[in-house]
């Protein structure tokens, strides 16, 4: 139960689907618990448990896309913009919105990263083991969504520099 509100939300931000994100979410937790013998070193279970997570939805895109006849296996496309938002000082529901709707305009990819890094506290080389990428790739992926996270972020509530605190 400690992992299952965010493992969950991981999922949801990923998938932008409830019921998607509750299925992964306890199929995630039933391939771990079947794995449970395998995991060699128990402060790993957390990259462990989301590699499973991210695995699954990356597999579920994937029957989803061919099923529409759709190329390519990726994760859902962005929504639309939420637009101007100055003139007015704006209340923390409205800021949050604000800051969903921004990162879903970022690639899959930068925005798989930036979830993991900023909502879930993982390091660069847990993410890299989630991910199955290099280091360096995580890396670059997270401050280029972050640069473009805070150039959206400008435009809409005029914050200039809220993400450097992140990159520490």
């Amino acid at each position: 139960s400690r992992w299952e509100r965010k493992l969950f939300n991981y999922l949801m931000r990923l998938t932008g689907n409830r019921e998607d994100a509750l299925d992964l979410s306890q199929e995630a937790f039933f391939k771990a618990y079947q794995g449970l013998r395998t995991l060699e070193e128990a402060e790993k279970f957390t990259p462990w448990l989301y590699r499973f997570a991210h695995n699954l939805a990356l597999s579920k895109f994937r029957s989803d896309s061919r099923r529409a006849g759709e190329e390519g296996a990726g994760l859902p496309a962005a929504g639309p913009s939420l637009g101007m938002r100055s003139g007015r000082r704006l209340f923390p529901l409205e800021l949050e919105l604000i800051v969903e709707r921004a990162l879903e305009e970022l690639p899959a990819e930068q925005r798989q990263v930036i979830l993991l890094k900023v909502h879930h506290g993982f390091k660069f080389a847990e993410i890299a083991q989630i991910l199955s990428c290099p280091v360096s790739t995580v890396k670059s992926r997270v401050y280029a969504g972050l640069e473009q996270l805070k150039k959206s972020l400008a435009e809409d509530v005029g914050i200039r520099g809220a993400f450097q605190a992140i990159r520490e």
